[in-house]
């Protein structure tokens, strides 16, 4: 979110070991008590990783090793980065 609403401060962005939704904390059966980072209430009534991700773009957002989930999920991101003027492949890795 940070590289969504700070630009001017993040130029690009790498993550490892994200989830291709937060929907996976769910059917995980994740408790807030082994990882309170990553509940925060109504979110993903909102959004999922996808948009939110596409608020870093046009720079460049990166997943390395990204899951086979998480490629499914996030598939759409490369024609998000067409559309912003990018060829950029945020799943390439």
């Amino acid at each position: 979110m940070a590289a969504g609403l700070y630009p001017q401060d993040i130029g690009a962005l790498n993550t490892q070991g994200s989830y291709g939704s937060l929907r996976e904390i769910i059917e995980l059966n994740r408790a807030v008590s082994e990882a309170p980072k990553l509940f925060c209430f109504g979110l993903l009534a909102e959004f999922d990783i996808q948009q939110m991700a596409a608020l870093v773009g046009p720079r460049k957002l990166t997943f390395i090793k990204p899951s086979e989930r998480a490629r499914q999920e996030l598939a759409p991101l490369k024609e998000w980065w067409t559309l912003l003027g990018k060829t950029w492949d945020p799943l390439a890795n």
